[in-house]
């Protein structure tokens, strides 16, 4: 039995929101409107992980924030794509090389944020970087520097094996991973791309990358060994440049995908 009272703190930080022009309040905020609703701490804090639970709104804990409307996340990263396409960068070649890549600096982001007015200051970009980081977003590949594929253009279907794969000589057979919908879920690919950079994997900068398909070379044992990893739109593939080193991959990329699919909480069963 879940107490009405929490669904009244629901309604409660949505006006106090309003009130003050924003979509995310401080923790500190959300402590006052509790007070008032007779809520203790700990209860407050059960109560906003909860309704986390169910997106009614999202609660950062670590960061103190809390999302009163979880559309205004999405609207904050529709404003960083819209202004992806259309900002002008002026900098060195390697720093809009690597803006072309999706491989922006806290700068940069501070720049396509400049259209969120509904945060009132509130989302620093130091946040929005870590909140990117934990719903796997964001990737960091670098002092000051986050890689973010969900910017990059999509190759179409036709295209995307045959360019792909022309960027690594892979002796092996592909590793697909087929799923019981016979598509594949949005945006897990690149929440699975970021997880891999989290870990022992980095971007081959020397090779073409989509959101649907990139090239990852691994940090001990570069330029040795290297993966393609493909989104197909029906499945994943995984060509790997090492032969010896298969098993090995399929393990990691199995764990790896099975780890995404319950952090993000897809409604879909691991490949």
């Amino acid at each position: 039995q879940i107490p009405l009272r929490w669904f009244a703190l629901e309604l409660a930080l949505e006006k106090q929101a309003a009130s003050v022009s924003r979509k995310v309040l401080t923790y500190e905020e959300c402590l006052k409107v509790a007070a008032v609703l007779h809520f203790e701490v700990r209860e407050l804090h059960v109560a906003l992980s909860y309704l986390h639970g169910f997106s009614l709104l999202l609660f950062f804990p670590a960061l103190e924030l809390v999302f009163t409307d979880p559309q205004a996340l999405l609207n904050v990263f529709s404003s960083i794509l819209v202004n992806f396409y259309h900002e002008e960068v002026s900098g060195s070649k390697a720093e809009m090389d690597n803006y072309r890549k999706a491989i922006l600096s806290s700068h940069a982001l501070k720049e396509l944020l400049k259209d969120c007015p509904e945060l009132g200051g509130v989302l620093t970009c130091e946040k929005l970087i870590q909140i990117f980081q934990s719903l796997l977003i964001a990737a960091k590949v670098d002092e000051d520097k986050y890689f973010i594929p969900a910017l990059l253009p999509s190759l179409d279907n036709d295209d995307t094996r045959g360019k792909a794969l022309s960027t690594v000589e892979s002796p092996t057979v592909p590793l697909v991973f087929l799923f019981a919908d016979k598509c594949t879920p949005c945006g897990l690919f690149c929440a699975v791309v970021v997880k891999l950079l989290s870990g022992d994997w980095e971007v081959d900068m020397k090779a073409d990358t989509y959101s649907n398909a990139v090239t990852l070379l691994h940090k001990k044992y570069k330029p040795k060994l290297a993966i393609t990893f493909i989104d197909s739109f029906k499945h994943f593939e995984f060509r790997c440049s090492n032969e010896d080193m298969l098993p090995e991959i399929r393990k990691e990329m199995e764990e790896v995908v099975e780890t995404v699919i319950c952090c993000r909480k897809y409604n879909c069963e691991a490949p």
